[in-house]
């Protein structure tokens, strides 16, 4: 027990990014699910807010609802992936860390507000204030800045000894907060109602920002004289020969494909519950909750023993778990039942 709080004494004392790394993806994935609501009830009833809980039974109206999403998606996932390359070769030039996440912090911040506008004024387009708020966020840099920062500090202040537990500290707060976020989500929503909910938000970011300043100590380095800190032919690298180059771009293609999947999954998510098997909010936030919290556990229990106990190949856990999404997709795409559901998903 004296070993167990000396642990989390020493690990009190070290934290540094996690605090405002917690504080983002919590506010990030409260947000999430809100901002995705109030465009399906926005475009299903355009002049007058209706209930929060009311289901839209409009097919048109839901289908206008993803489109804005799909949009909102596309801006926040190809915009980081340019200013986080910017971003990263200045952080190199500089060592510094901190600023990348205030500069998230406030961007998102600034994002929130155009949805908070579109709620407080109801009959105003949604395209408008939605291509407002993605262009932000993706200029921000979003979840993909915060990770480079904060991996990029850990990395840089620990030692061989400590820096994977430290990783895995950090992987772990930001499992927490997606996960919390997600089950409370629906619960923060009915209970605030849009406008409060969006200022909760925003209120969030601010103390992210504020742990930020005192959680997150750094010095500047200097930027060796005739150099340039953005070297775009630091990028062809990943086509210089090397060994198994054929199997290392596959694994990278994979990972787009999988990845697209996701975000694609993720757009259409909530209007696929609600349509498909008639989920309130707060149930919809259970569900996603249950299920990023089974990936995560089992992720954790069950890949040591796959590779410790029966000895797999990371190739055959690979293919194994591919065969198994596709059972699993194909079992969504076709079950009524909402047991089922969490089966195939689980």
């Amino acid at each position: 027990m004296r070993r167990l709080c000396g642990l989390l004494s020493s690990l009190a004392k070290g934290i540094t990014v996690e605090a405002s790394c917690f504080v983002f993806f919590f506010a990030f994935n409260v947000y999430s699910l809100g901002a995705q609501r109030l465009l399906v009830q926005k475009t299903c009833s355009p002049q007058d807010q209706p209930p929060i809980q009311e289901l839209c039974n409009a097919t048109q109206a839901i289908g206008q609802a993803a489109e804005i999403n799909i949009v909102r998606n596309v801006l926040g996932e190809v915009l980081p992936g340019v200013v986080v390359f910017i971003a990263g070769a200045w952080r190199d030039a500089t060592g510094l860390c901190r600023p990348l996440i205030l500069f998230t912090f406030i961007t998102q911040f600034l994002a929130v507000c155009a949805f908070l506008l579109q709620a407080v004024v109801w009959s105003l387009s949604p395209w408008i204030s939605s291509v407002l708020e993605s262009t932000l966020g993706g200029l921000s840099g979003g979840k993909q800045m915060i990770n480079l920062a904060a991996i990029c500090y850990i990395s840089n202040r620990t030692t061989l000894e400590n820096r994977t537990f430290r990783l895995t500290f950090f992987v772990v707060s930001m499992t927490a907060g997606l996960s919390l976020a997600t089950a409370l989500s629906g619960y923060i929503l009915i209970s605030l109602g849009y406008v409060y909910f969006f200022a909760t938000i925003m209120f969030l970011y601010l103390i992210g920002m504020v742990m930020a300043f005192i959680f997150i100590k750094e010095e500047p380095s200097k930027l060796v004289k005739g150099t340039k800190w953005l070297n775009v032919s630091t990028l062809l690298i990943v086509f210089k020969p090397k060994p198994n180059r054929a199997v290392i771009w596959l694994m990278i293609i994979n990972s787009w494909l999988i990845y697209t999947t996701q975000c694609g999954e993720m757009t259409i998510i909530l209007y696929f519950l609600e349509k498909g098997f008639g989920l309130t909010v707060t149930n919809t936030a259970f569900f996603l909750a249950y299920l990023m919290t089974m990936n995560f556990l089992s992720t954790v229990a069950l890949t040591p023993f796959l590779i410790k106990v029966l000895k797999w190949s990371d190739f055959t856990i690979g293919i194994v778990g591919n065969v198994l999404t596709i059972i699993a997709v194909v079992g969504i795409a076709l079950t009524k039942s909402i047991t089922l559901l969490y089966v195939c998903k689980n």
